[in-house]
């Protein structure tokens, strides 16, 4: 295995298509998908109406580029992370920076868990079926961390993956639900359950944390081929 593998890529896009992206990212996560039009951010952006056209044809057509954009960003953060922390193989390692590289993505982390405010009526109305992907991609790294040792054979794949998507739902949705003082501080509360994942999670004698990275370095290359597939 590759100590720095290159990053996972989903195709190019120029300067001003990017320009484009990343203005629209900004305007949908401060006033909202619903509220933000192409006009707002084609001007945001300084282009033309017609030039935003020629790269998409609709606001969702947009939208959804964007996603895969924020996909590829979490997925190459995550990557990353995890490359650089020696421990970063181990089951605690992988789960507290993917924590992480999702909560350093705010527009992914409002698709998770279908954030109102933020991406409106695209997540009210989406195909329910859209969500089976990623769990059960999700379900695919549990089986790679159980065949490295990372993770105790002795569960189900299907019973621990539903558990952890539970459990990811649940630290995005959460903040939602509850006034803001009464919330503990954020990277606290992703390392202590980043914890009680590993000590649950864990076998007596887990396996070579370098197994562990080589195992999500291939789940995620495997994610994004699925993605670009979808």
């Amino acid at each position: 295995m590759k100590d720095q593998p290159q990053p996972l890529d989903l195709g190019k896009l120029d300067e001003r298509g990017q320009r484009i992206l990343v203005t629209a990212t900004r305007l949908i996560l401060h006033y909202g998908y619903d509220k933000t039009t192409m006009s707002d951010i084609a001007a945001a952006a300084n282009v033309s109406k017609s030039t935003l056209y020629l790269y998409w044809q609709s606001k969702e057509e947009l939208l959804r580029a964007l996603l895969a954009r924020e996909t590829l960003g979490v997925v190459n953060d995550w990557l990353q992370r995890v490359q650089d922390d020696p421990q970063g193989g181990t089951l605690f390692g992988i789960y507290q920076h993917g924590f992480r590289a999702l909560v350093a993505h705010p527009l992914m982390s409002a698709l998770y868990t279908k954030e109102s405010h933020v991406l409106g009526e695209y997540v009210r109305r989406r195909d329910p079926a859209r969500h089976v992907l990623p769990y059960e991609l999700n379900r695919l790294l549990v089986q790679r961390l159980q065949a490295a040792g990372l993770i105790r054979p002795d569960v189900s794949d299907a019973v621990l993956n539903h558990l952890l998507m539970l459990i990811s739902v649940g630290l995005f949705s959460i903040g939602e639900l509850l006034p803001a003082e009464e919330v503990p501080p954020l990277e606290e509360v992703l390392d202590e359950l980043a914890r009680m994942v590993a000590r649950s999670l864990s076998p007596d004698e887990p396996g070579d944390p370098r197994q562990g990275k080589l195992a999500l370095q291939e789940f995620l290359a495997q994610l994004i081929s699925a993605f670009v597939r979808s």
